[in-house]
C-alpha cells in the first residue's frame, strides 16, 4: 500500500465525490482528506498513475493545483544550508583549551587504570610455590 498527495481547490470539502471519481481506477484503495483544505492523499496499491487520476478529475471539473511550497520546508532547507556552511568554515575564537581537555581525560583514565592494577597482586604461575602467609 502506498500514498500519493494530490492538490485540488476545495478538495477537503469534495473528498467523497473525488473518491468516487478515482475509484474507477483499480489501484485506488481510498482518498483521504488532510489538514490542508486543498490537499488529499490517494491510497493505492501497485503503480501510481497520477497523470491519469489528474486527467479524470480535470474532466470532472475539478481545479488541480500545483504543489504549494510550504514555508516550513523552506525554513528547514535554509537551516540545513547554514549548518553545512558553518561546518565547512573554520571555527574562530575557539580556544585550544577545549581540544586540550580530551587528551588529558584520556591520560587520567589510563593513569587510573594503571594505579588500580598496582593494588592487585599477581597470581603465582603454575608450579611456583605460594608466598608465605597466603592461604
Amino acid at each position: 500500500m502506498h500514498t500519493h498527495e494530490i492538490h485540488i481547490a476545495g478538495g477537503r470539502e469534495a473528498v467523497s465525490e473525488i473518491r468516487r471519481e478515482l475509484f474507477v481506477f483499480s489501484e485506488v484503495l481510498d482518498v483521504l482528506a488532510t489538514s490542508r483544505a486543498d490537499s488529499l492523499v490517494v491510497v493505492f496499491s501497485g503503480r501510481p498513475r497520477p497523470a491519469e487520476w489528474n486527467g479524470r478529475l480535470r474532466d470532472a471539473g475539478y481545479q488541480l493545483l500545483r504543489r504549494p511550497v510550504r514555508s516550513s520546508d523552506d525554513a528547514i532547507a535554509r537551516r540545513l544550508v547554514l549548518a553545512l556552511q558553518a561546518r565547512d568554515e573554520p571555527l574562530s575564537g575557539r580556544s585550544d583549551a577545549v581540544s586540550a581537555r580530551r587528551p588529558r581525560a584520556r591520560r587520567r583514565r589510563r593513569t587510573r587504570a594503571i594505579s588500580e592494577l598496582q593494588h592487585v597482586s599477581p597470581a603465582p604461575a603454575a608450579g611456583q610455590p605460594r608466598p608465605s602467609g597466603a592461604g
